[in-house]
């Protein structure tokens, strides 16, 4: 199945709305993107996320045990639900300060539909 739009993954504030994207996942005419993620260096990022494409034609498990560490976060929240699974990333955003407002623990990561399958950051 060809799918039409990838999720864009983000950091986001819930004080004071800043956010900002940093991979996308999902599938997306005919690619599906994988992506890995881990704290950020860079306060003003919060969060650093690399993303590996493939051919959604491809066995999930299959391109999963080639690239340790990615993940399919659209395929993930459909079979974890989406809060479920963006919580398992909040230990990486604990202690972190919001770039913008300065308030600690009001970040989470958060993935919405992308309209359009050329993601810019």
């Amino acid at each position: 199945m060809v799918h039409q739009h990838f999720h864009t993954v983000r950091v986001l504030c819930q004080g004071c709305g800043w956010f900002r994207n940093i991979a996308h996942s999902g599938c997306a005419d005919g690619k599906r993107a994988l992506v890995s993620i881990s704290s950020s260096a860079d306060p003003t990022h919060v969060l650093h996320a690399k993303v590996v494409e493939v051919l959604e034609e491809r066995p999930l498990e299959e391109v999963l045990k080639e690239h340790p560490g990615y993940r399919d976060l659209v395929d993930e929240a459909h079979r974890k639900g989406l809060y479920p699974l963006m919580r398992e990333f909040q230990p990486l955003l604990n202690g972190k300060a919001c770039p913008r407002c300065k308030s600690i623990g009001r970040l989470e990561l958060n993935q919405i539909l992308h309209l359009g399958s050329h993601v810019r950051y």
